[in-house]
């Protein structure tokens, strides 16, 4: 669910409006930004993948992130029933 203008503004349907059943924490771009370089040093930790991949509808935004971070290549996957 987004911000209260946004929904209005892109004349969202009710269904649209209700919270999310389950919890969900909100970021802006920085900070997304720090959560993906901390779970990259994380991940650095233990291991050093040479390649990252990213599924399409979510996985594509931290997938790119990730592989930045921890200078692999990153590869996008679009998987389709």
């Amino acid at each position: 669910m987004g911000d209260r203008f946004a929904m209005d503004r892109l004349a969202a349907p009710p269904r649209a409006r209700r919270a999310p059943k389950k919890a969900v924490r909100e970021l802006g771009w920085a900070a997304f930004g720090e959560v993906a370089r901390a779970l990259a040093a994380k991940v650095a930790e233990s291991y050093r993948p040479s390649v990252v991949v990213g599924i399409a509808k979510g996985g594509v935004f931290v997938g790119g992130a990730l592989a930045a971070a921890l200078g692999a290549d990153f590869y996008p996957v679009r998987i389709e029933k």
